[in-house]
């Protein structure tokens, strides 16, 4: 059984306090004590052990999430990344699902993508 180590818990900790999902990037620049090999163990282990989820936006990289962040707003021109908390997924529409697909639904994550309101402005 994996160790839980403090590098571990710092990296989760990383992860948790901010509102916004984080890149690897973002996480290297806060923890520079720690070397990049380590932070990639580290955040493989995390998401293995269901700390937290790894989601793409676009092609270009991903970004590392708490599990209790699963709602998100994507603006595809500033690529501005923002956690929502409603959740437009409705209780009847995900019985439908089940029933409709024999799917049974552990949990979900929703990503929507469009355009912010200054990108909109600039129209």
């Amino acid at each position: 059984m994996a160790h839980f180590t403090d590098i571990r818990k710092k990296v989760l900790k990383e992860i948790t306090a901010e509102e916004k999902p984080l890149t690897v990037n973002d996480i290297k620049n806060s923890m520079k004590e720690i070397s990049p090999s380590t932070i990639y163990r580290a955040l493989d282990f995390l998401e293995k052990e269901g700390y937290i989820f790894k989601i793409s936006f676009d092609e270009d990289c991903f970004f590392y999430s708490s599990k209790d962040k699963r709602h998100f707003i994507y603006c595809e021109d500033c690529k501005a990344i923002k956690c929502v908390d409603i959740c437009p997924s409705t209780a009847s529409g995900m019985n439908e699902i089940e029933e409709e697909y024999g799917f049974k639904i552990k949990e979900h994550t929703l990503l929507i993508k469009g355009l912010c309101r200054q990108c909109l402005s600039k129209k």
